[in-house]
């Protein structure tokens, strides 16, 4: 009985190791990160600024905060690096270099925001030579406990000096009444006007570059996240 038992566990056991050796770690694809971070109530972004390559560019990150269409405190603005400097090139060991230079061909940079209190957020940036991470606050509705803000991302840019173009890129906006004297009206974040709209979405001709649309004021407080680049001197 003994032997009969011993046997039974070493054909489970062979078993076990049969099936476990036939099953492979396996990476996600892209469409399923997003979806897992939607369910996480993350929303992810990636820009590509291949556009800009060459070295003659410098970039900066800009994070704007709006309340009511009005700008308010001092802009968010931090260098980030798309392209390797000379320099770092030449601490690299010779037979590593062209691994480590295709590692960098995208000139893309991504945006992760995710809502991790009631009231705060986090909006994260990262791009081929770093990344960073800011905390920032969300506006509540009267009448609720939790922030609820959507994004919309943007096509426009502007040409704010000779040598600088400033294009934001998103829009993190919290949710506004359908009736701006009834919080309780119910609440809504939508762009674009069609036949069932009523009135509740703001017409995209109001996103304007400086965003001083007179709709805009509907939204109770918004953040606008972008980048400027920068064109050096020869």
């Amino acid at each position: 009985m003994k032997k009969l038992f011993l046997a039974f566990l070493l054909s489970t056991f062979a078993v076990s190791g049969a099936v476990a050796q036939n099953i492979r770690p396996a990476e996600s694809g892209i469409k399923e990160v997003l979806q897992m971070l939607d369910e996480l109530g993350a929303k992810s972004f990636s820009f590509d600024l291949s556009e800009f390559a060459g070295g003659d560019y410098e970039f900066f990150l800009f994070i704007e905060d709006y309340v009511r269409g009005e700008r308010r405190g001092q802009t968010i603005r931090q260098e980030i690096m798309l392209e390797i400097p000379q320099e770092y090139l030449q601490e690299i060991p010779e037979e590593y270099l062209e691994e480590f230079l295709q590692n960098f061909e995208k000139k893309n940079i991504s945006v992760l925001i995710i809502q991790q209190t009631d009231n705060m957020a986090r909006i994260k940036t990262m791009y081929p030579l770093g990344a960073s991470a800011r905390a920032v606050p969300l506006h509540t509705l009267e009448g609720t406990q939790k922030a609820n803000y959507g994004v919309l991302p943007l096509q426009m840019e502007a040409q704010i000096a000779p040598n600088v173009r400033r294009i934001p890129l998103l829009l993190y906006g919290s949710f506004w009444p359908f009736e701006e004297n009834n919080p309780m009206s119910g609440s809504a974040f939508c762009f674009g006007v069609g036949p069932e709209d009523g009135g509740t979405c703001i017409p995209l001709e109001e996103l304007t570059p400086d965003f001083s649309g007179s709709a805009l004021k509907r939204i109770p407080q918004f953040y606008v996240i972008g980048v400027e680049v920068v064109k050096r001197n020869k």
